[in-house]
């Protein structure tokens, strides 16, 4: 028994102990509109072209993304590339009203970067053609779940490998 806890002490912690859950914010807890942070799903966007950039505000949209990672090999030419589409999801979460602070999404150049990132849950393909298999199979095998439109790839063995890895590591397409 600890001789120098007293009553006092302990009335004072038991106190705090209770009233713990009180001073937690809603949202911690997925109530008022918030999602718990159990429940949100960390996406990176992979090619942040014209058509990159609308299925990132769509998802983007949704309570329970959060946007993390942005890649591209484009870094800027004529409007495109990573600083078109970090300055698009900031403006984008700023209108619906939850701002990103200038360290809540990475940038990349090389999608593998990505994809080797541990915490990041789904992956929005949306790259030049030739490059949708490739990054599909690549992120099911990394344990991301993936978002890409047609053409899923560029042959019938190409899809098959898709097919193939996200089903050998349990993964949505």
């Amino acid at each position: 028994m600890n001789r120098n806890l007293t009553r006092r002490r302990f009335v004072r912690a038991a106190a705090a102990a209770a009233a713990g859950p009180l001073v937690l914010p809603a949202r911690v807890l997925g109530r008022g509109g918030g999602v718990a942070p159990s429940e949100r799903l960390l996406l990176g966007c992979v090619g942040m072209g014209g058509q990159g950039q609308v299925n990132m505000r769509n998802l983007m949209s949704q309570p329970e993304v959060q946007l993390v990672a942005l890649c591209d090999v484009e870094q800027g030419l004529g409007g495109k590339g990573l600083s078109a589409a970090l300055a698009a999801a900031r403006a984008h979460a700023e209108k619906i009203g939850r701002p990103l602070s200038e360290h809540d999404v990475a940038v990349y150049r090389d999608f593998r970067e990505l994809l080797a990132r541990p915490d990041v849950d789904i992956v929005s393909i949306a790259t030049p053609d030739h490059w949708h298999g490739v990054i599909a199979a690549a992120a099911a095998r990394a344990g991301k779940d993936i978002y890409y439109e047609k053409p899923l790839t560029n042959s019938i063995p190409e899809g098959r490998a898709v097919c193939e890895a996200v089903a050998r590591h349990g993964r949505v397409l």
